[in-house]
């Protein structure tokens, strides 16, 4: 099963594209639904997802915050507006 993490603020488009991958693939689980920079990291330091859908322009600042600060091993899709 893959492991995917929803990286998004605004509530409608992570329900969006939650519903997208839950119609695609049934062997997904989305193990996570972030929506601010700090709550990434702090999820990153303890969980190896192994797909990211990410927004860039967060709550508290911009996602390659997250990727500065931690070590990430997986593909990252970048779904921005």
């Amino acid at each position: 099963m893959t492991k995917i993490l929803i990286i998004e603020d605004e509530i409608p488009a992570r329900k969006k594209l939650k519903r997208f991958i839950e119609e695609l693939d049934s062997q997904t689980e989305i193990i996570a639904e972030l929506d601010t920079v700090q709550s990434a990291v702090e999820f990153m330091k303890q969980h190896q997802p192994d797909l990211i859908f990410s927004d860039i322009e967060l709550m508290d600042g911009n996602a390659f915050a997250i990727y500065s600060q931690i070590s990430v091993s997986c593909p990252i899709i970048f779904t921005t507006a």
